[in-house]
């Protein structure tokens, strides 16, 4: 992680959404960088295999099928083919702000091809197949991947012209300094000229590389342990932008999030919807970006 290299788009998550908003910047011509916290592995596409139709996905109850979308696996393989790189057992856990505007996210990372990475992999994987026999050993499991994962993973910094969440809301604990930066820099007082702003859950578990960059950041900013922003956080259906309420967007950060008008949430197996909202924000990202920015290991 100590080389330099240059990033147009940063993907937080490979998911659908966020495997289709990767594989649709990379084919506007962005240099696209994906990270995720699971170990998973893509791979090659098969041209036997993509040259056959789309899957077509049939909504329960419905009488008529679905629109045609590939399987994630297919999602995964060309997005690799268009050029995507992916790191693997990768958390992210903060938004780097510059003037307002978001230019990278902040990580953490475990080394698969390390004996402690491999360990962190199977206890990871153990601990999401064991809660249908026992929950208290997936408990036990999980506690040490964790404390795997602190006693080895790195910190670094990922600066991009923008930032697609590819995520669910749940995993966006990072995002309320970036809405709190943007505010502020709309105001006479502005902030410095570049600042790593994080926020710190309450009732936060013990602390991981992650966390102590977290907490140092919302010390140094004052950016608190309110998580009231999120609340205010929807995404644009125009723009995939992510917004405050009604004070607008902020610069630089993108979702791709399938949302319905409706109150009922749009289900994850939901594939069309979710092929359609990364492939918007994956555009939007690599033709609003202003400029490239470079990765660079600070752990």
């Amino acid at each position: 992680m100590s080389a330099t290299e240059d990033y147009d788009v940063v993907v937080v998550g490979f998911g659908v959404a966020g495997a289709a908003a990767a594989l649709e910047a990379a084919r506007a011509g962005a240099r696209v960088l994906v990270l995720d916290r699971r170990g998973l592995r893509v791979r090659p596409v098969v041209p036997a295999v993509a040259d056959r139709p789309a899957l077509r996905v049939r909504r329960r109850f419905r009488s008529r099928p679905g629109a045609a979308v590939p399987p994630l696996s297919t999602l995964r393989a060309e997005a690799v083919a268009a050029g995507v790189e992916v790191r693997r057992q990768t958390a992210v856990h903060e938004l780097v702000v510059e003037g307002g505007r978001v230019a990278g996210v902040g990580y953490a990372a475990m080394d698969l091809c390390t004996a402690s990475g491999a360990r962190y992999w199977w206890l990871d994987r153990l601990s999401s197949w064991t809660p249908r026999w026992s929950a208290g050993l997936a408990r036990t499991l999980r506690r040490a991947a964790e404390a795997v994962w602190h006693d080895a993973s790195e910190v670094g910094t990922v600066t991009a012209s923008a930032v697609v969440l590819g995520t669910d809301r749940a995993g966006w604990d990072f995002v309320g300094p970036a809405v709190w930066a943007a505010g502020v820099a709309r105001r006479p007082s502005g902030v410095g000229p570049r600042r790593r702003l994080s926020l710190v859950g309450d009732g936060a578990p013990a602390p991981t590389p992650e966390l102590e960059v977290r907490a140092w950041c919302a010390r140094a900013t004052g950016a608190g342990t309110s998580v009231e922003a999120l609340a205010e956080l929807r995404v644009d259906p125009a723009t995939a932008q992510l917004c405050v309420g009604d004070a607008g967007e902020v610069p630089g950060l993108y979702a791709a999030l399938a949302e319905r008008t409706g109150p009922a949430p749009v289900p994850t197996e939901d594939s069309a919807l979710l092929v359609a909202a990364g492939r918007r924000a994956g555009r939007a990202a690599a033709v609003g970006r202003p400029r490239r920015g470079h990765l660079r290991s600070v752990g």
